[in-house]
């Protein structure tokens, strides 16, 4: 029995309402889920679908049906403000899960009235009737999975009544009311200062009791609209007057300044998008750089990100002199190299080791020679047989060198099936990570280790495969890596193109060819040759796949 299937029994058995969730996804589920709004799932139909769909996330329908009130608390988001969950939830026992992205799911009783909520506090929503949730353990995209941290041993408790007030009031005031509400972006001073008492009225916004989130609400408003601090702390300090009863004004500027340092700290993340940048185009060996194409490149299109993009580049170029201005060019950049003694080199000793002796499937030794520190990347498309070479090259050098495998995308049955169709277990010797992502944490520099990543993730944003590729070549020092990535049908690269090859010494490229049920293995590029080539790239060769672990070589290389 899967865990999805055995975790999904036993949410039923809570008396939850079950249905199944695409896999790796938060949505869509894959069945029309009204009718189990109104009845629960039996165990015969929930074994039916995880049997037709294995790897179905497990979704918990949240209202009457299962007794079940979710509060999702994502914070990760900038706009999250951890005051909010501590004023409300702090004290509180319930079943609690983490998301994969590090945001709780607080699992309290039903209360009735409760439907959906998104951002009802900055970056908390709510799940009630109407609604599901995803439940452990399920995972997503990356394959990090939902967890419990207070599990449903622990009995639900019910929403705080001062959560509940504030929640009604909010909704209240912010959905179903017209355009004269004061948490518009566009409120003027005027609109604010004139007739607050007549507001009160009909929004029921800045009494005692949601004084604070209301206050809260609109200072982000202000900072995120861009408006000047003064003018900001003024008309914060206008509405903390004219609340019922008034609001303390230290406290309304304490809110300002959380709405401000939150913006900070999303300007020191884009700070940190624009440095990684730079160095990824330093290591391409790209020697200017330009705002435009930056800003561009990250999409950072706003003008709250634009403003932050700006700043960095000020900071990047005056203070940490990273780059500095291409002469008189507006937005054009030179990228400085500033790290050239870090390394140096002791060229009058001899190395210890002058070749790593790695043994290499399809007579790849004859073609180029793997060096101490080489990454050698292998892009494969679907069913090329990407697997299938680097199990190889951990089977052929298991006893010459400690082999760590890092996979990614099988489960640990899966994998030992591929295993034993090269030996029974007993005779492979070589050490398996479960492992989606921080590869580079298990890399360390050991000339006597190779490590295999099978292989490197990236959903989208796929230059940004330069970044963990580099991560990992920054921990090799005199080990070797073999980094398998993804390969569209057709393609002369792997997903990144140029930034997935920037550190590579040995590329390889496999296509599968359908129709004659082979694979192309292409060396897309190689540092090193062997003598007697000065040149192998563009090399070529087929091979077929036999019982998912033997490779058989049509021909000798050619071009």
């Amino acid at each position: 029995m899967s865990i999805f299937l055995n975790a999904a029994l036993q949410y039923a058995k809570f008396g939850f309402s079950v249905i199944p969730i695409s896999p790796g996804q938060k949505n869509p589920p894959l069945i029309p889920f009204k009718e189990y709004q109104t009845r629960r799932a039996t165990p015969e139909e929930i074994a039916e679908w995880w049997i037709k769909w294995p790897d179905a996330n497990i979704g918990i329908v949240t209202g009457k049906i299962s007794d079940l009130t979710v509060v999702d608390l994502d914070k990760y988001k900038i706009e999250y403000d951890p005051t909010i969950e501590e004023e409300f939830f702090d004290s509180i026992e319930t079943p609690t899960a983490v998301s994969p992205r590090e945001g709780h799911h607080l699992y309290f009783t039903y209360c009735e009235g409760i439907t959906i909520g998104s951002n009802i506090f900055p970056a908390i929503d709510i799940r009630g009737e109407g609604g599901y949730i995803v439940a452990p353990p399920s995972i997503n995209g990356t394959g990090k999975p939902y967890k419990w941290i207070i599990g449903l041993e622990q009995n639900r408790a019910a929403l705080p009544a001062s959560f509940l007030a504030s929640y009604n009031n909010i909704n209240n005031s912010l959905i179903n009311n017209n355009s004269k509400t004061i948490y518009k972006s566009s409120v003027s001073l005027h609109d604010v200062s004139s007739d607050l008492t007549g507001a009160y009225g009909a929004y029921k916004c800045l009494h005692e009791g949601n004084r604070n989130s209301d206050i809260f609400t609109i200072a982000t408003a202000l900072v995120r609209g861009g408006l000047d601090p003064d003018m900001s702390r003024q008309v914060i300090e206008i509405l903390a007057n004219n609340c019922t009863p008034p609001y303390d004004l230290k406290e309304a500027n304490e809110s300002l300044k959380s709405a401000f340092d939150r913006k900070n700290k999303r300007e020191r993340n884009i700070h940190e998008e624009i440095r990684e940048y730079i160095l990824q185009q330093k290591c391409l060996h790209e020697t200017y750089i330009s705002l435009t194409s930056c800003l561009q490149s990250l999409q950072l299109l706003t003008r709250q990100e634009k403003s932050a993009a700006y700043t960095s580049f000020n900071r990047l170029c005056n203070v940490e002199k990273v780059i500095e201005k291409h002469s008189d060019r507006r937005g054009e950049y030179r990228i400085v190299d500033n790290e050239k003694d870090k390394s140096k080199m002791d060229l009058l000793v001899e190395p210890e080791i002058m070749e790593v002796p790695v043994k290499l499937p399809i007579n790849l030794n004859d073609m180029c020679v793997i060096s101490p520190g080489n990454i050698c990347v292998v892009a494969g498309s679907k069913s090329a047989g990407k697997t299938t070479m680097l199990m190889n090259i951990a089977w052929a050098n298991q006893n010459g060198f400690e082999v760590v495998y890092l996979n990614s995308e099988m489960h640990e049955t899966e994998f030992k099936k591929r295993m034993k169709k090269f030996a029974p277990l007993n005779k492979w010797n070589i050490t398996g990570y479960r492992c989606n992502n921080d590869y580079w944490d298990y890399i360390e520099s050991d000339p006597h280790k190779i490590f295999i990543v099978d292989y490197l993730e990236v959903h989208d944003n796929f230059y940004e495969i330069a970044k963990p590729i580099r991560k990992i070549h920054e921990r090799l020092g005199d080990a070797i890596c073999f980094i398998g990535i993804q390969m569209k049908v057709g393609a002369s690269l792997g997903r990144g193109g140029d930034f997935s090859a920037e550190k590579a010494r040995l590329y390889l490229t496999m296509d599968y060819n359908a129709e004659e049920k082979r694979s192309k293995v292409t060396i897309y590029d190689a540092k090193e040759p062997r003598p007697p080539f000065d040149n192998v790239r563009g090399k070529w060769r087929n091979i077929k796949i036999i019982n998912g672990h033997s490779i058989s070589p049509f021909l000798d290389w050619q071009w």
